[in-house]
């Protein structure tokens, strides 16, 4: 995959994640309240980006449960390969496996290792 394809450069790869990392710990941290606005006022919130079509998902319900939700880590390292491929190594998970076979152009082996 092209990183055309994306349309997103690295640095804005680096940004999104940076925005995820910042909204999952403001849930963690307050789960249940809005942020005040005494706290908002000492950080300029980052200008809201749209993402790509094809990052967008079509079944997003904001339901005040699934904040309640325990989430588990999973390790997953990515791994560049000269011809551009990449892939990914990580221990199973039926999760982790469907949120790559949701990912366009990609392809699942799960005889690979």
């Amino acid at each position: 995959m092209e990183p055309e394809d994306w349309d997103l450069s690295g640095e804005d790869l680096d940004s999104l994640e940076r925005e995820a990392y910042q909204k999952i710990a403001q849930l963690r941290s307050n789960p249940t309240h809005p942020p005040s606005s005494s706290s908002s006022h000492s950080a300029n919130p980052p200008p809201q980006r749209s993402l790509p079509p094809s990052f967008k998902s079509g079944g997003v319900t904001n339901n005040t449960n699934d904040h309640s939700k325990e989430f588990t880590k999973a390790s997953v390292k990515f791994f560049l390969h000269s011809t551009g491929l990449i892939a990914a190594k990580f221990q199973y998970d039926q999760v982790i496996v469907a949120a790559f076979r949701k990912i366009p152009k990609s392809s699942w082996n799960a005889k690979e290792r």
